[in-house]
């Protein structure tokens, strides 16, 4: 298979502005695949962009081998996030981006900018890929089909005509997307209404705010070589896990002070004895949605025993440790610390005195618990137990749909209550 030196450049869209990123480098022996181009953050219109292109070519640096377009997708979604934050607390018209990427050809890792593609559309962006050269964006545009992609893909040509047209054809999607945005924003408005207002008037106070994500591996799930389990993975396609990961994470980790997640697992046997809260990866904690989910993924290809019981307590207990020293250290620094405790789980636990136990203490650190039915879940025995004793002060159970209409429902159920148990605890 030939190999090709690649040297790439992504540029986000904002006013008359622009972001200029470039991917495909090597760093340290490291792939580097969203890098900033040129000495400032934003550049003048499209001279100042050209500018620094040429400026960059000019410098010394080891093209990839490795073509990842899901840094520079990540960036941009982030920062498309932001900007539109901003423009709603400031009074503004609404704002919405859009990412162009200069590629020649697809990416290497095809199912890695799908994911960043899809978390992306939770975002005011569109993503318009231009193909440079001899480019053949097929596999990519057929795995996307039928996922309503806020993403475009074009080929560049010198020819005025044919350039033309692919141009038109690319705008003429932009508005599509900002109107399906737009579409689901009012619809959901009142979920911003109420939560952006919390969080983002305790943030701009100096409050601090952190995730943590505990995912089921018990034998509920069914065994993942299985493609009947919950943890199956098929090329092109998310498993249910993969996709709350992206849905779910995605709506708690833009608040999040550091992007920096400890990820969890429970539910397996080891040397005999169930093990419900051990550390998964090799890092302490995950840097943001793309390594959260390469995380997930090669914790589930490994070889463990599924545990048949399980037990939700000692992930919490694990979490109200990581809220207490993360409060501790905050206050060190003179302001406050908020948790947020994600747990994805296939159905309720065996053992609820223990869940209950543990949920007192979590009452008593600032942290909420949202737990995420994945599958068939029911919580209705729980949730019956849990009534006039704690009740919604300290844990939230949605379950999780692909549906958009139901989709935007859990996210205001999750958000709403998190955002009242947050001024609950610090008021």
């Amino acid at each position: 298979m030939k190999s090709t030196l690649l040297y790439h450049i992504a540029l986000t869209v904002h006013d008359a502005l622009n972001l200029v990123r470039g991917f495909g480098i090597e760093l340290d022996g490291e792939d580097n695949n969203c890098f900033q181009l040129g000495e400032e953050g934003e550049v003048f219109g499209v001279d100042g962009v050209l500018d620094s292109y040429r400026r960059t070519l000019k410098e010394t640096f080891v093209m990839s081998r490795c073509k990842d377009w899901s840094d520079v997708i990540g960036n941009a979604s982030r920062f498309a996030m932001n900007a539109q934050t901003y423009a709603i607390h400031s009074n503004s018209e609404r704002n919405y981006t859009v990412l162009v990427i200069f590629s020649n050809g697809p990416a290497d890792e095809v199912t890695k900018a799908i994911n960043a593609l899809e978390e992306a559309k939770s975002s005011p962006l569109s993503v318009v890929v231009v193909g440079i050269g001899e480019t053949n964006f097929n596999e990519i545009t057929e795995m996307l089909e039928e996922r309503n992609s806020n993403s475009c893909f074009v080929n560049f040509r010198d020819d005025l005509n044919i350039t033309s047209s692919f141009a038109e054809a690319a705008l003429s999607k932009v508005p599509q997307h900002y109107e399906e945005y737009n579409k689901n924003f009012s619809h959901g408005h009142t979920t911003d209404k109420i939560t952006e207002p919390v969080f983002s008037n305790y943030l701009s106070r100096g409050y601090q705010f952190s995730l943590c994500l505990a995912i089921d591996f018990s034998a509920s799930n069914g065994n993942p070589r299985s493609q009947q389990s919950l943890h199956h993975f098929t090329d092109g396609k998310l498993n249910n896990y993969e996709k709350a990961i992206i849905k779910m994470v995605t709506m708690f980790i833009k608040y999040d002070t550091d992007n920096k997640v400890p990820v969890r697992g429970f539910g397996i046997d080891l040397d005999g004895s169930p093990n419900n809260c051990f550390q998964i990866g090799n890092k302490s904690e995950a840097d943001g949605i793309g390594d959260i989910l390469d995380t997930y993924r090669s914790a589930s290809q490994q070889t463990f025993d599924m545990s048949l019981s399980k037990d939700w307590s000692v992930v919490i207990l694990n979490a109200v440790d990581f809220a207490r020293k993360s409060q501790n250290d905050a206050n060190f620094s003179g302001v406050h610390n908020y948790t947020v405790l994600l747990i994805l789980s296939n159905g309720p636990v065996d053992n609820i005195d223990a869940t209950i136990d543990a949920l007192h203490e979590v009452a008593s650190v600032p942290l909420s618990v949202v737990v995420v039915g994945i599958g068939d879940s029911d919580f209705s025995e729980i949730t019956q137990v849990l009534e006039g004793d704690l009740g919604n002060d300290v844990i939230t159970f949605v379950n999780f749909h692909d549906d958009v209409q139901k989709l935007k429902e859990l996210e205001e159920v999750a958000l709403c209550n998190v955002a009242h148990q947050l001024e609950h605890y610090f008021i």
